[in-house]
């Protein structure tokens, strides 16, 4: 019984890796598109590249993915080990990322446009706070077959 439960650890810990992997990955795309598409030579001192810092947006757009990369590479690595229950509540949790991910950015670009100095954590907190709701409403809304035996 503890080889098995070691190792649904090992797994749990290298998903958690790959997500983190992907993440990274995720970071350079996003940094490589921004210096492509968003930057411009400065004539004045030569080879230099300045990129525009959008602060919230970017804030968010690097740091709103984490949860959801690791729970997926959890998830990747996991799911035939799972329960049904659980593998629906991580699949709820993965959507929830998702779409709080995808509506918090018109914040940060409302608050970007609207001249708003938000720091880098209140910017993170609010996003995961957003995301945070958008689970519980998911979890209110979808009774699963565990929780319907016992009420």
């Amino acid at each position: 019984m503890h080889a098995k439960q070691f190792q649904a650890k090992i797994l749990t810990v290298v998903g958690g890796l790959l997500g983190l992997l992907f993440y990274y990955l995720y970071i350079i795309f996003l940094m490589r598109l921004k210096a492509h598409f968003f930057s411009k030579t400065d004539e004045t001192i030569s080879n230099l590249v300045v990129v525009q810092n959008w602060g919230p947006v970017d804030y968010w757009l690097d740091a709103g993915l984490i949860a959801f990369f690791v729970v997926a590479g959890i998830y990747i690595l996991n799911n035939d080990k799972l329960p049904a229950s659980e593998r629906a509540r991580t699949i709820e949790f993965i959507k929830s990322t998702l779409i709080g991910f995808l509506l918090y950015i018109p914040i940060t670009v409302v608050a970007f446009l609207s001249n708003f100095i938000i720091s880098t954590k209140i910017t993170i907190a609010g996003g995961y706070i957003f995301i945070l709701i958008i689970y519980l409403i998911f979890r209110r809304k979808v009774p699963y077959k565990n929780d319907l035996k016992r009420g």
